[in-house]
């Protein structure tokens, strides 16, 4: 078995392989970035109908990109100064993120503080869409009073993996 010189290369004396430099570079890249911490955002809050305000309730996101996969999570908290205007509600992917294909889901929970009441929905992101928006009982979207009439502590809460562009 002839030795490979090249710089460019890792060549392995057992086996024989000889693998380019730029192809461990990479596969290290990738494992350090599996491995790296999620980056915090702060998504917007919108509706279809009259805007919301957000007063001193929070909203926070959190997001990881790996290649053409983004790995999301979205919590909103309604605070005493909250309001919620009308419509239906959606909140941003992270910046200059873009999903791909056909209509992409998301897991979705509601939390009713007054009541201890936890609902299950459906969130998605339409295709080439740059936000969540959530369904309740099947049809009606999330808004001001559906699943609930939101109300200080209530939350929503998103998460889930997209294919992004």
């Amino acid at each position: 078995m002839a030795y490979d010189a090249n710089p460019a290369a890792t060549h392995d004396p057992t086996t024989g392989v000889v693998v380019p430099t730029a192809w461990l570079d990479l596969i290290n890249s990738n494992f350090a970035e599996i491995g790296s911490a999620w980056t915090a955002y702060t998504p917007t809050w919108s509706t279809s109908g009259t805007a919301p305000s957000l007063g001193n309730g929070t909203l926070s996101g959190a997001y990881k990109k790996l290649g053409k996969t983004l790995y999301v999570r979205v919590r909103w908290v309604a605070g005493s100064t909250t309001t919620f205007g009308t419509g239906s509600y959606f909140f941003d992917l992270p910046p200059g993120v873009t999903t791909v294909g056909s209509v992409q889901a998301l897991s979705a929970k509601g939390y009713d503080a007054s009541t201890g009441n936890n609902y299950v929905l459906s969130a998605f992101v339409i295709a080439s869409g740059t936000h969540i928006e959530a369904i309740s009982n099947g049809a009606s979207s999330v808004g001001a009073t559906s699943p609930v009439t939101w109300a200080t502590s209530d939350e929503l809460i998103f998460t889930g993996v997209l294919e992004i562009s």
